[in-house]
């Protein structure tokens, strides 16, 4: 537990995803708190205290301050911090968030900066925009700490587990997965990768591989009931308007039962695996 962590998201101008977004960083703080605990084998598992409950209320960065609980003290500089930064739609730039971020930390002894990029394909941003972000960051921060950039959240099977569970809540003879698609190629094949894993055939709401066009396919093979997850981690503009389009759609192909199932959202199983990440 002697590293502090940072999340980076895309952003977003919907009210929804930024709530949604500090629910999951809300209860990975408080994860992260009892983990702690836990780790110290001061403690019981019992839920935090009041006091600890008021603290990690502030979800943009700060750290979480200390607190007792039986007579026994946390300090503040063993309790790992949480920050969180966005690539777009942001009027401070990540790589000024992350440096700020990492030196404020680096004042209560942290030396290691973990980042989990909130990502689910790999695509330009992750391949490319946020790895350049960090460089310039460790660059000024060298020899103060170091920098670890995790792989992005998609990447790792736990999230495969979840899309799995997705389409089983949803009766289905057809599945279809549903991204955003990337004008990254690789990030493309990854994705079809994916579908296959979850026996799903992929479509894309950017770039050639329509919704539409798989549903045609689907329904030439008469296939009655057809699931569509939606590839994304929180609702905004591109989930309604998926919404709106299988709307259409189900009228247009009345022969079938299209069934659209949700984004990831702030789940306790979501925020187990980011925690499980960050701190393995």
């Amino acid at each position: 537990m002697s590293s502090s962590y940072f999340l980076v998201f895309h952003g977003s101008r919907d009210r929804r995803g930024q709530l949604i977004l500090s629910q999951l960083v809300h209860s990975l703080s408080t994860r992260l708190a009892n983990k702690l605990i836990l780790a110290q084998g001061k403690y019981t598992q019992q839920q935090p205290s009041l006091e600890v409950q008021n603290n990690i209320r502030n979800y943009t960065g700060n750290l979480l301050t200390s607190t007792t609980k039986r007579a026994t003290i946390v300090r503040k500089r063993e309790i790992p911090s949480l920050g969180i930064g966005s690539l777009e739609l942001t009027t401070i730039p990540l790589q000024q968030k992350i440096e700020k971020y990492a030196r404020s930390v680096r004042e209560f002894g942290y030396k290691h900066l973990k980042i989990l990029p909130l990502f689910l394909t790999p695509g330009v941003h992750v391949c490319e925009d946020i790895p350049a972000e960090i460089a310039c960051v460790q660059r000024l921060l060298v020899p103060e700490m170091t920098i670890e950039l995790l792989p992005y959240l998609g990447n790792y099977a736990q999230t495969t587990a979840i899309l799995k569970k997705q389409f089983a809540y949803l009766p289905n003879e057809g599945k279809i997965l549903l991204a955003h698609g990337t004008r990254y190629p690789k990030g493309n094949i990854w994705l079809e990768n994916l579908a296959t894993k979850l026996d799903a055939r992929i479509a894309y709401y950017s770039v050639p591989g329509s919704l539409l066009s798989q549903i045609e396919t689907l329904v030439s093979k008469q296939i009655p009931k057809i699931a569509i997850v939606p590839y994304f981690l929180f609702p905004g503009r591109i989930t309604d308007a998926i919404a709106a389009e299988v709307d259409r759609l189900q009228q247009a192909f009345p022969q079938v039962q299209l069934l659209l199932g949700k984004p990831l959202g702030a789940t306790g199983e979501l925020a187990n695996l980011i925690i499980e990440v960050l701190t393995r």
